[in-house]
């Protein structure tokens, strides 16, 4: 499933599910919760991401998914 934000006035908006699967433009944010191949290719088509199957993210230990950077002023972006 997908689901889909697009911002507002200046906070997160949910976009409605059947808009979400055949429409992207006003995205600012997507989660996809076990989604088919189909979801998968249509997000990848819209993005031009390569988005990972849940297989490929098991083999990852959880601590490698994390990345830290210093940034300015010496906080900690990750």
């Amino acid at each position: 499933m997908i689901h889909a934000y697009s911002c507002q006035d200046g906070r997160l908006t949910k976009i409605e599910p059947e808009t979400a699967r055949t429409r992207l433009d006003d995205a600012v944010w997507v989660d996809l919760e076990h989604p088919s191949s189909e979801e998968i290719a249509f997000i990848e088509q819209q993005t031009g991401l390569d988005i990972p199957v849940e297989a490929d993210l098991a083999e990852i230990e959880s601590s490698s998914r994390l990345s830290a950077e210093p940034g300015p002023e010496g906080q900690v972006l990750t």
